[in-house]
């Protein structure tokens, strides 16, 4: 047959060709090590654009990526590179060829890259998938077939089954949120009763009688060593008057999140968030009757140079005094408030949220809103209890310290009792007041 014959008969577009090669490359690539296979596949088009296409390869190599490399040196061999026989051979041409046929091969192995891509990820989720259905399946079901879950899904099925078993003796509650969902709980294949299932879990978790005798030893002790500091401190007990939720949109397996404490599970509020309540509560309404309890402006130059010993001094902020700027600390310091131990209170509450109007807060795609809408349910964790909030002075030595950090403790005092801690703030959640 003719060279014309050939090129009559095969009438398709360069695309067409790379995507048939790398269609077949990355089917013939699905097994126990495809993972890392796909992983390699979805970061090289962004590797080759961030430091050539020689250096990639290279990189490549390093990492023990011979068979992706091969594949695109497969690909790119179907548009025409002949001599590109896997990849070594794709190693040399990146570094001998001229750069005119450099950045052609470059652009060329730019649009390869870009169909094992996507035919990669394609192949994950259609792994993911299957996986997923395989949790809905009874124990020792035959209806999936086995060839499609490669070894690490098999194992990791198993350990799956064993954590609903294991999971309602749990004594962590934050461990249990971060890794005992033992099914997929959202998407069209996710089981809702697998959110209240956790969640349950956590709570009783919480009132464990074993977790709280440690938790107990530690927060006495974690007081203890607080009160043993030679700087003024002082230290008061808040309630929760209206439920409290913080972190509620921290990473988490699930929608919601909750803050709680890495070693013990217990919620806590951190200091951060106690400081940045009062600092925006003493610049608003202290601020608004006296200029210098607001913040200082984000080009406080004149402090700087201060500072620095190359300027006048600017003048009194109390704000900055207390709380601190981008440059220097402030003299108070804010310590996490953690839940006084209270054996007949459950600290961790199941609660819900409903949003109505899912699809106007679809940005892609948004609907207007109406009364046709349906409610959708979304459980998470908020707290109820009580917390110890301490300050102390970390400024130099004066005799105005403890009214300064008595100052402190009043603007926070007022902040979350009017204003609240934490998420969902608009909705009332949040709000403390002292223990009488």
């Amino acid at each position: 047959m003719s060279t014309a014959t050939q090129h009559k008969m095969d009438q398709r577009t360069q695309s067409q060709k790379m995507a048939q090669v790398a269609y077949e490359r990355v089917s013939a690539r699905k097994d126990s090590n495809f993972k890392d296979y796909a992983t390699t596949a979805k970061k090289f088009p962004s590797l080759i654009h961030t430091c050539g296409l020689s250096q990639a390869v290279a990189f490549g190599l390093a990492k023990g990526d011979q068979a992706y490399l091969d594949d695109l040196a497969s690909v790119l061999r179907a548009v025409g590179y002949k001599d590109l026989a896997d990849a070594s051979g794709l190693d040399s041409k990146a570094r001998s060829t001229p750069l005119v046929a450099y950045l052609r091969l470059s652009r060329d192995a730019l649009l390869a890259a870009g169909w094992l891509k996507r035919y990669a990820e394609a192949a994950q989720r259609e792994a993911d998938l299957l996986y997923q259905i395989c949790f809905w399946l009874p124990a020792g079901s035959n209806v999936m077939p086995k060839p499609w879950l490669n070894k690490e899904q098999i194992m990791r099925k198993t350990l799956v089954d064993r954590l609903e078993k294991v999971r309602d003796k749990g004594q962590h509650p934050g461990l249990l949120l971060q890794r005992y969902l033992a099914k997929p709980a959202t998407g069209e294949m996710g089981d809702p009763d697998e959110k209240h299932r956790l969640l349950a879990a956590a709570i009783q978790a919480a009132h464990n009688s074993e977790l709280q005798t440690l938790y107990r030893l530690a927060f006495e002790r974690y007081y203890q060593l607080l009160s043993s500091t030679t700087q003024p401190w002082e230290c008061k007990d808040f309630r929760t008057q209206t439920r409290l939720i913080v972190g509620l949109g921290s990473e988490n397996v699930l929608e919601t999140g909750i803050t709680v404490h890495h070693t013990y599970g217990m919620p806590y509020i951190p200091g951060s968030a106690l400081k940045g309540v009062a600092a925006h509560y003493c610049h608003r309404v202290y601020g608004a009757e006296d200029a210098r309890f607001s913040k200082p402006e984000d080009n406080d130059d004149a402090y700087r140079e201060y500072m620095q010993g190359i300027g006048p001094y600017p003048g009194d902020n109390y704000h900055r005094l207390l709380f601190g700027t981008n440059d220097d600390s402030g003299c108070i310091v804010f310590y996490d408030a953690l839940l006084i131990p209270d054996r007949k209170q459950e600290s961790l509450q199941l609660d819900v949220m409903t949003p109505h109007h899912m699809g106007w807060n679809n940005t892609s795609d948004p609907r207007a809103p109406t009364d046709f809408d349906s409610p959708t349910p979304v459980p998470y964790l908020s707290v109820r209890g009580r917390f110890r909030v301490c300050l102390s002075w970390r400024g130099p030595a004066s005799d105005r310290a403890a009214s300064w950090l008595a100052f402190a403790m009043k603007v926070l005092e007022e902040a979350v009792r009017l204003w609240g801690v934490g998420g969902k703030t608009s909705s009332g959640y949040g709000r403390l007041i002292p223990v009488t």
